[in-house]
């Protein structure tokens, strides 16, 4: 995972504006899956990475994803997994 730049937008709170406040993310994907032929949303998520203060990283992480993954969408998230970026936007 190459992380570059995500901050918080102009408009945030002072202390945060141009700099990173989630210095602790993971990976989250999401997709359909199949359960007895009925489709099911299915999220797996990665260890934790260090991001930092500029909000970037570089983070070798591993996800286990069902088979089939359909349609996955790839967030990026706190520690605690409260996603605030997203793939496909």
């Amino acid at each position: 995972v190459s992380i570059e730049g995500l901050v918080i937008a102009p408009g945030g709170p002072p202390q945060f504006v141009g700099k990173n406040p989630v210095p602790v993310q993971k990976v989250i994907v999401s997709c359909l899956s199949s359960d007895a032929g009925a489709a099911t949303t299915v999220n797996a998520s990665s260890e934790t990475f260090a991001v930092d203060a500029a909000g970037n990283a570089m983070a070798r992480v591993h996800v286990d994803l069902p088979s089939p993954c359909i349609a996955p969408i790839v967030f990026i998230a706190s520690g605690g997994g409260a996603w605030f970026a997203a793939s496909g936007v």
